[in-house]
């Protein structure tokens, strides 16, 4: 939802007035992790899952609270860069858009744009041999169908330099070494 601000100025004599127009929940704060469309996420989780038949996931308050810790701390206190907390994490960065003037602005992903780069891994992924292609990442795209796991939570936090780190739990988790995902 947008907000305005309307402000009055005078210079020289002259009476100017400023529109402000700011789309709220989309500008980075430190601390903040934005809210995500947790039905949109939901949605593309569950749509991969379907192409395999696998069972939907459900969306979980305590994974999405984790999630956000974790996009928090990555964004702010560990220079935007990404790093694993533990097993059961996917998670997925963006710069910002950089103009020839050094003008930075957040990208806009959504959740659909998140999920699509997890799941686009599924070219890579063997299913009879249970592993990547040869020099490629599939994990993702595995966690993501993992027959066994029934509860996600998400996050996504901006960074100072307005890049965005997005994170999603997952429970049960993924990726055991010697199972397949379907």
């Amino acid at each position: 939802m947008p907000f305005r601000s309307r402000d009055r100025f005078e210079r020289d004599g002259a009476v100017f007035w400023v529109l402000i127009s700011v789309i709220t929940g989309f500008s980075p704060s430190e601390g903040k992790a934005s809210g995500l469309d947790l039905d949109r996420m939901l949605r593309a989780h569950n749509e991969a899952r379907s192409v395999v038949n696998v069972g939907p996931v459900r969306w979980s308050a305590s994974l999405a609270q984790s999630a956000s810790r974790w996009a928090n701390h990555l964004a702010w206190k560990n220079g935007c860069v990404m790093k694993h907390s533990g097993p059961g994490e996917n998670l997925y960065w963006a710069s910002s858009l950089t103009w020839s003037d050094g003008r930075q602005e957040l990208q806009r992903i959504g959740e659909d744009d998140v999920v699509s780069s997890w799941t686009g891994e599924r070219a890579f992924y063997d299913y009879g041999k249970n592993s990547c292609r040869q020099g490629k990442i599939c994990g993702h795209y595995t966690q993501v169908v993992w027959r066994d796991t029934t509860e996600i939570g998400c996050a996504r936090s901006y960074c100072p330099d307005q890049g965005q780190i997005w994170v999603c739990h997952y429970s049960p988790v993924g990726n055991l070494i010697g199972r397949k995902p379907y």
